[in-house]
């Protein structure tokens, strides 16, 4: 049964309730804020990552030397307590020992609304894979994968999936609201990077998105 937003919230705080023997007063309420917190700003995240690259300029890449499993982890902690809340399992696999070369903040945003939306349209026993790898190595390639056993998109979705259309705007099964400006700005985002971007889905099994980035210098 999908969770609502109400439960979303009643969730977190169930979870903060469980670990009130092991603190006091305050500890738990430090604890309860947090995790508060963490939810509101896993809703607010990837705007906030669009005013960055966009204070960039749409149409530019600052390179860096990305740590890759370092984006990873902390984008996995931003949007733990919703998977948590939700009872959505995360997993990660990471094959990535040197830094990649790209813009720090593009890329972030990428994965962030992968993940949320991820997370948006799953449910309670479902998971979210994240799987990156560097491929080469003289011309490397960075291919990501971000899959989840959700609700899938409908099939009509699919052809205009990376065009900012209303009907694209669904809501989650914790009753999270979906904007429809992500998915186009991922796909510019890309290919800004000279790179690619495809999504499988099937309504009821749930959806992949495949990412290759070729490495910018």
């Amino acid at each position: 049964m999908p969770i609502k937003k109400s439960d979303l919230y009643a969730s977190i705080w169930k979870s903060c309730d469980e670990l009130r023997g092991g603190m006091d007063a305050s500890q738990y309420k430090d604890y309860v804020l947090t995790m508060l917190f963490l939810k509101y700003v896993s809703d607010k995240y990837a705007g906030e990552l669009i005013s960055n690259s966009l204070r960039q300029g749409e149409s530019t890449l600052l390179l860096d030397d990305v740590e890759l499993e370092k984006v990873v982890k902390d984008l996995v902690h931003i949007y733990k307590p919703v998977a948590e809340a939700k009872k959505i399992t995360i997993t990660t696999n990471i094959d990535a020992p040197h830094p990649f070369s790209l813009d720090n903040e593009k890329f972030k945003f990428i994965l962030s609304n992968l993940i949320s939306n991820a997370l948006k349209f799953s449910d309670e026993g479902d998971t979210v894979s994240i799987n990156i790898e560097i491929i080469g190595d003289q011309e490397k390639e960075l291919h990501c994968e971000i899959s989840d056993t959700g609700l899938g998109i409908p099939k009509e979705f699919i052809p205009t999936l990376f065009e900012k259309k209303k009907e694209h705007q669904r809501q989650g099964t914790g009753g999270e609201i979906s904007t429809g400006m992500g998915l186009p700005i991922v796909k510019q985002f890309i290919e800004l990077h000279n790179g690619e971007i495809k999504v499988e889905s099937k309504e009821g099994v749930g959806t992949s998105f495949y990412i290759l980035l070729p490495e910018n210098s």
